[in-house]
């Protein structure tokens, strides 16, 4: 969500996000007539290993993160490591095989309302 949603605090690093998201519409035009596909996945916030040792280090449990997470998005949870290699293997599959230079938000719907509810 971030190449989509601007902040304040981090225009570089949206920035990039976002020519990202370009580049991968770019790559779609280019390669398409040669049958390669080309989407981008922006996963929201995801509880990761990372994401766990960082709160840790903050005096919060794995538990206490996910509790805390409660509520994420309109789906009321982040994203799992699982979730968001999902959405990949749906885009590599044959199921997605008329999709090319798409971005799929696996965020919980939170870049739909900019992260307000």
């Amino acid at each position: 969500a971030n190449a989509l949603v601007g902040r304040a605090d981090m225009p570089l690093y949206d920035a990039t996000k976002a020519a990202v998201l370009s580049l991968v519409r770019s790559l779609a035009v280019a390669h398409g007539k040669d049958g390669i596909r080309v989407n981008a996945v922006c996963p929201g916030f995801t509880v990761t290993d990372f994401h766990e040792r960082r709160a840790q280090t903050d005096g919060v449990s794995p538990q206490q993160l996910r509790t805390q997470s409660q509520g994420y998005g309109l789906l009321g949870r982040p994203a799992e490591p699982h979730d968001i290699a999902s959405a990949v293997h749906f885009l590599a599959g044959a199921d997605a095989a008329m999709i090319t230079g798409q971005t799929l938000m696996v965020d919980a719907g939170s870049s739909v309302t900019a992260g307000r509810t």
